[in-house]
């Protein structure tokens, strides 16, 4: 499984052991470790790893989008299966033409699945029943549609999506 951050990862944190299998910073002079500056991409990976006991972990660590490309093709080239990238990417388009969203969206082409942040504005937050309707999406309130996933018809699932 690959994790993709823009915060850095303490790879050596006591719940990751045995976990990692390696670790890269894309980000011009930026290391893996963030010298516990901000703890983001490790409770990611730490979450991810108590959620998958039995994943091996590829952490890259990318502040821009030619980083982030260059970390996909990392994650292609050591097969990872599941790629978690807890980050959003203001000031970009949402429609999927970004070079961020092409990126991870090559992953998902590839078989690969991608996990993403839908959102990630801490406090701004929308809570409540995800009821969706007959297309796959979830009507929010206030008649804005956004696509969460793709889901079936049936039961209601609890859901906390972020929007912003």
């Amino acid at each position: 499984m690959g994790v993709l951050d823009v915060t850095g990862f303490d790879a050596d944190h006591r719940a990751l052991a045995g976990h990692v299998a390696a670790a890269r910073s894309f980000a011009d002079s930026a290391g893996v470790a963030n010298g516990g500056a901000n703890r983001h991409g490790t409770a990611v990976a730490v979450s991810v790893a108590e959620l998958a006991p039995d994943a091996t972990l590829h952490l890259a660590v990318a502040h821009s989008p030619a980083d982030v490309e260059d970390a996909v093709t990392w994650f292609a080239d050591r097969d990872v299966d599941v790629v978690v990238a807890p980050f959003n990417s203001p000031r970009t388009p949402d429609d999927g033409s970004a070079r961020v969203s092409a990126a991870l969206s090559d992953l998902r082409d590839d078989g690969v699945v991608v996990v993403a942040s839908a959102g990630n504005f801490a406090q701004s937050h929308w809570r409540g029943d995800l009821s969706p309707t007959g297309d796959g999406r979830h009507r929010f309130g206030d008649a804005v549609r956004n696509r969460v996933f793709p889901a079936p018809n049936g039961p209601r699932w609890p859901a906390d999506a972020a929007c912003g």
